[in-house]
């Protein structure tokens, strides 16, 4: 498992885990974290439920990730599908169960 933080680790179990804030000043690194990620084999998760707040710019990052159908999303909080309906990407977001 992956923690987008300070400490980043190689992705294990195909899982990426973002921790904390995602905004601008860490999309850069979110970004070359889906990217290793994305040379993993079989299904692809990104594990956003210790986000605190994220921006447009991760939301277009995560959106451009998905589009491939490889990348579920997991563990967004109310708040994030809140904010991916501001910006009207909602319909990116795998419904919840």
């Amino acid at each position: 498992m992956t923690d987008v933080s300070e400490n980043v680790v190689v992705p294990e179990h195909n899982i990426l885990k973002v921790v904390g804030d995602l905004s601008i000043f860490e999309v850069g690194k979110f970004h070359e974290e889906l990217v290793l990620l994305n040379q993993q084999e079989g299904p692809l998760e990104v594990d956003l439920s210790q986000v605190d707040r994220i921006d447009s710019s991760a939301v277009q990052v995560i959106v451009a990730a998905t589009r491939s159908g490889r990348i579920r999303l997991t563990g967004y909080s109310q708040e994030l599908q809140e904010r991916f309906e501001q910006i009207g990407f909602a319909q990116f977001l795998p419904l919840r169960s």
